[in-house]
């Protein structure tokens, strides 16, 4: 069962998922005193995204490589990566300025903004399996039917449904952030 959890972080890590891990790499290379010791935070953040984000295109050529160019064309699989990396990077941005911010008097009310910013980050990813599916099954028909509008309206509204199901849980939800290690 680790193994599988292992596995589950590092898929939701390569796609920007999983929360930046630059405050615990800051810690152990200043311990270690490694290549980034006396880099400041956002340095650290910046390598990190730069190291997540190849990782993420290696996986995406991986892909292409898998399903071929006119599947991997079909499936918009670039889109999706894009998607993922603006959604990431809108993470890690919200994770640096919320909690690398000199006002951590209330963590209750930051541990709040940056559940509610990054449910909004969050909320774009969802849309992209919906209508990777959707895309997937036109393929498979003799005349395929999608059109772009009818993509992007699946897409917004999925999109939409995740943000108002975010926001929500973010307001009612009062633990900490699991994913944020010993951050706040």
């Amino acid at each position: 069962m680790r193994f599988f959890w292992s596995l589950l972080f590092f898929a939701g890590y390569v796609m920007f998922l999983g929360p930046p891990r630059a405050y615990e790499i800051a810690e152990k290379q200043r311990a270690n005193r490694g290549e980034l010791a006396s880099q400041p935070l956002w340095v650290v953040l910046l390598v990190e995204a730069m190291f997540r984000g190849v990782l993420l295109v290696g996986v995406a050529t991986i892909v292409e490589s898998f399903l071929g160019k006119a599947w991997y064309s079909w499936l918009r699989i670039d889109q999706s990566v894009a998607v993922l990396l603006v959604a990431g990077l809108i993470h890690m941005l919200v994770y640096y300025l919320v909690f690398k911010s000199r006002q951590r008097r209330r963590k209750a009310m930051v541990g709040r903004v940056y559940r509610l910013l990054r449910n909004i980050g969050y909320a774009m990813t969802p849309g992209l399996a919906v209508v990777t599916i959707f895309l997937a099954f036109d393929r498979l028909k003799a005349t395929p039917d999608l059109t772009e509008d009818d993509l992007y309206t699946t897409y917004a509204v999925t999109t939409v449904i995740f943000l108002v199901i975010g926001m929500v849980e973010a307001l009612l939800v009062k633990r900490r952030p699991s994913g944020l290690g010993s951050v706040v």
